[in-house]
C-alpha cells in the first residue's frame, strides 16, 4: 500500500512515499487499443512500438505512471501524460514530469525513482519518492 498523504495536514509534510502497480499484459496487446494517445506521450509510443513486444512495454511504462501517482498526495488532480518514462543509456527506466504533475513534485522538493519488470503475463512497476537533495547510489 502506498503511503499516502492529506494536503494541508501535518501528514503533507511526510518526505517519502511509495508506490506499486501491477498490470496484466494483454489489457495493452489491442491492435486499435483506443487510449494510445490519452496514456501514452508520442516518445513512449514511439518506444513502445520500437520493442519486440510492444504490449510488454506499454504495460511497463502505464504501471511505472500509475506506481508514480501513488506517492504523490492525495487527492491526485493531473494528466497521465504529465508523467513520462524514459531510459537512461544502459536501459534503466527514469521518470519526467510536465505541467501540473511537475509543478507537484516541484512543490514536494522530491525526485521519484521507478523500477519496471516484467514476467509472464504480468508488468510491475515499484516507484520511490524520496526529498530531491538526498544523493543517488
Amino acid at each position: 500500500m502506498a503511503a499516502r498523504e492529506k494536503e494541508g495536514t501535518a501528514e503533507h509534510a511526510v518526505a517519502y512515499a511509495v508506490g506499486v502497480d501491477i498490470v496484466l499484459i494483454r489489457r495493452f496487446d489491442e491492435a486499435n487499443f483506443a487510449a494510445w494517445d490519452k496514456l501514452f506521450t508520442p516518445a513512449e509510443q514511439a518506444y513502445a512500438t520500437a520493442q519486440a513486444r510492444p504490449a510488454e512495454s506499454y504495460a511497463g511504462i502505464f504501471a511505472a505512471k500509475e506506481a508514480c501517482i501513488k506517492t504523490l498526495p492525495s487527492p491526485w488532480a493531473g494528466n497521465i501524460r504529465d508523467i513520462e518514462l524514459a531510459h537512461e543509456a544502459d536501459g534503466r527506466p527514469f521518470l519526467s514530469f510536465y505541467g501540473a504533475v511537475a509543478e507537484k513534485i516541484a512543490t514536494l522538493n522530491a525526485h521519484i525513482d521507478i523500477s519496471v519488470a516484467h514476467d509472464g503475463d504480468y508488468a510491475i512497476a515499484y516507484a520511490a519518492r524520496r526529498p530531491e537533495e538526498l544523493e543517488e547510489s
